[in-house]
């Protein structure tokens, strides 16, 4: 899964990308996520500290 981002939401560290990101994750248990800057073209590889396997109750 690839997220493009451009201005103020670029950053990972705003909390509206975090969130985003990992609801997309949860939901969609891709193999990865790759965050796109949408002015630079550089990609980041994101990762969460826990495992895809993990069960949500």
């Amino acid at each position: 899964m690839a997220e493009v981002k451009t201005g103020e939401y670029l950053r990972f560290d705003h909390s509206r990308v975090r969130r985003q990101l990992l609801e997309c994750y949860l939901v969609y248990h891709p193999k990865a996520i790759i965050l796109v800057n949408g002015e630079s073209n550089e990609l980041y590889q994101v990762a969460f500290p826990f495992s895809s396997a993990s069960t949500w109750r």
